[in-house]
């Protein structure tokens, strides 16, 4: 198999480079900061309470906690619909905000702990309690940042991956990615023109 010629080779550099950074500003504008912003605006109430929310069919909605409760996993949280609908309430296990994005976060200490979607517009009670009654917490809806789905990786696809697991760990990676390649491919491309210019000068000089 041939080497790839170094003119091809800075060509994939800048266009990783530029990939790179495309789908990090992307994620950035459209992902991380709305979900930071609607944490921020989100008021936070104490365990044992409960708090209402008007979703429309389909959306999707974040609980975000903190406190002993919250940490040791002990926070129950349940949903329930005006119409007695109960939804199913998604614990945060995979790679996740938590694990790459922790930083961002507005509210010191509170971390993506689960999440539900609306079946049906209308109004739904959400309240999260202490399954043992021994510790506190403080929880807060907000926009979830566990996408639904899956993504196939791998060859063919083999390897899925949660979408919101894909998202977490693109979200640092791809602007670190574009941040180092930035410089390298700088100097590639300065070495390349130097070159040039010296073959160039070489060249005037034997004719």
């Amino acid at each position: 198999m041939r080497p790839i010629p170094s003119k091809e080779r800075r060509w994939l550099g800048w266009l990783a480079c530029a990939l790179s950074a495309a789908l990090g500003l992307g994620l950035w504008v459209f992902w991380v900061l709305p979900v930071r912003a609607s944490v921020a605006d989100a008021t936070p109430g104490p365990s044992g309470t409960s708090v209402s929310v008007r979703l429309e069919e389909g959306q999707r909605v974040g609980i975000w906690a903190s406190g002993r409760a919250a940490m040791l996993g002990t926070l129950e949280c349940t949903v329930r619909s005006a119409g007695g609908e109960e939804p199913a309430v998604q614990r945060v296990r995979d790679l996740s905000w938590n694990d790459t994005l922790w930083w961002v976060t507005p509210r010191a200490g509170f971390e993506s702990y689960a999440g539900f979607g609306a079946g049906a517009t209308g109004e739904y009670a959400v309240s999260c309690d202490d399954s043992i009654g021994g510790y506190e917490a403080s929880y807060l809806l907000a926009k979830d940042p566990q996408a639904p789905g899956w993504i196939g990786l791998g060859r063919g696809g083999s390897a899925d991956f949660r979408s919101s697991s894909v998202l977490a760990y693109g979200a640092v990676v791809a602007p670190l990615l574009a941040v180092l390649l930035l410089p390298i491919m700088g100097v590639q491309s300065l070495r390349a023109r130097h070159r040039r210019r010296q073959n160039s000068a070489s060249s005037s000089t034997g004719s």
